[in-house]
């Protein structure tokens, strides 16, 4: 089993938003991670692209499996 650990933010007003996440197994191992700025967005929605980039993410055979 694999777990995303996700997160957004936001810096100052304007805000410049920011989305990342990283990906564990079950025995904690560290298995992929991103972080991207995404520019001025509403901060209401940025949760929401941040699961979408991990489910991308996800069915990348290099991101979850370089650590092998």
């Amino acid at each position: 089993m694999h777990k995303w650990s996700v997160d957004a933010y936001a810096n100052g007003k304007p805000r410049p938003l920011g989305i990342g996440g990283m990906l564990i197994d079950y025995e904690e191992k560290f298995l992929c991670i991103f972080s991207y700025s995404i520019g001025i967005k509403e901060f209401n929605k940025t949760e929401v692209l941040t699961i979408q980039k991990a489910l991308i993410l996800s069915t990348n055979y290099y991101c979850v499996s370089f650590m092998d």
